[in-house]
């Protein structure tokens, strides 16, 4: 009876506790916590990421609009700042994006990072996109979902 009940003890605590991922949650091959906490604020010396800022932006979140980049965050289309970006490309097709976020409780009791304005600090651009954000895109890039 004692195992059963620290049993469903565990699966309770596993169902209540987690809630959305936070932003360094995942990482994959494409970064990881100590690079993103090396990144400085272009034109400053302050770190772009605060533990749960930065995070890997996949193809289907980045688009090139005009000369300038979109990432998509929490389904919102947000304009980079070209004084956001890294001198340093990402060395995959995946780019990289910080932005301040406040945590609050989730309703399953687990924490989400939220900012209903985003603002892009740092942003590292993708490799094989080009040094800037072309005038037209070299690839395929989709323009609304």
């Amino acid at each position: 009876m004692r195992m059963l009940f620290g049993t469903l003890g565990a699966i309770a605590a596993l169902a209540l506790g987690t809630g959305p991922a936070v932003a360094h949650d995942y990482f994959g091959e494409y970064g990881n916590y100590e690079d993103y906490s090396n990144w400085l604020i272009p034109g400053t010396t302050s770190s772009c990421c605060n533990a749960t800022d930065c995070e890997p932006i996949a193809p289907d979140r980045y688009r090139i609009i005009g000369s300038s980049y979109q990432i998509r965050i929490d389904g919102k289309w947000v304009t980079v700042d070209p004084k956001a970006y890294l001198k340093e490309l990402s060395p995959s097709e995946v780019a990289h994006a910080c932005w301040p976020r406040k945590p609050i409780r989730g309703p399953l009791g687990g924490t989400i990072l939220v900012n209903p304005d985003p603002v892009v600090q740092c942003f590292k651009r993708p490799s094989g996109i080009g040094e800037a954000p072309p005038s037209s895109p070299q690839r395929a890039v989709p323009t609304a979902y």
